[in-house]
This record gives C-alpha cells, sequence and structure tokens, in this order.
C-alpha cells in the first residue's frame, strides 16, 4: 500500500469517526428536547439522567477526536518514514 493510499485510508476513518460522534450528539439532543415542553424543560427526563447523557456523549466526542489524533499521527509518521526511504533512495541513486 502507498503512502497516498495509507494517508486516504486513515483520513477516511478519521472522518468515519467524526460522523459517528455528531450523529451519536445530534441523536441525544433530540431525544432529550422531544421530551420538553414550554412548561417544563426536561419534559418527561430526568436532570439527573440528562445530564449523565450530555456526560456520556461529551465522552464519545472526546473518544473520537483522540481516534482522530492517533489516525493523523500515523498517517504522518508513515508518510515521513516513506518520504525519508525515498529521499535515502534517491541520495543513494546519485551518488551511486
Amino acid at each position: 500500500m502507498s503512502i497516498q493510499d495509507q494517508y486516504g485510508e486513515n483520513l477516511k476513518k478519521t472522518q468515519e469517526a467524526w460522523v459517528a460522534a455528531v450523529e451519536s450528539w445530534t441523536t441525544s439532543v433530540r431525544n432529550a428536547f422531544d421530551q420538553t415542553s414550554a412548561d417544563n424543560p426536561f419534559g418527561q427526563v430526568d436532570p439527573n439522567t440528562f445530564i449523565d447523557q450530555y456526560f456520556d456523549l461529551a465522552a464519545k466526542t472526546l473518544e473520537a477526536q483522540r481516534e482522530v489524533a492517533k489516525n493523523m499521527a500515523q498517517a504522518t509518521q508513515s508518510m515521513s518514514e516513506g518520504l525519508r526511504k525515498q529521499t535515502v533512495s534517491a541520495v543513494e541513486r546519485t551518488q551511486g
């Protein structure tokens, strides 16, 4: 697999992680606000449950960001190693 393919694959995984996080957040917010009314902003939702869901979402978002950072670091490292090898090979051919 070429460096470009590896980078593209890691970028795709990163995008999928973000999409999953946003979809999870959207679902949580929709579920929370579907159960509210003008009289009671918490509707039928227990405030403790709402708080737990909010922090669970924050944890999932942070985990997705961690995966994005790891994927980007891995892609950068793979790309750097590939470029280093290409540079060494080119130098050896010119000196050879």
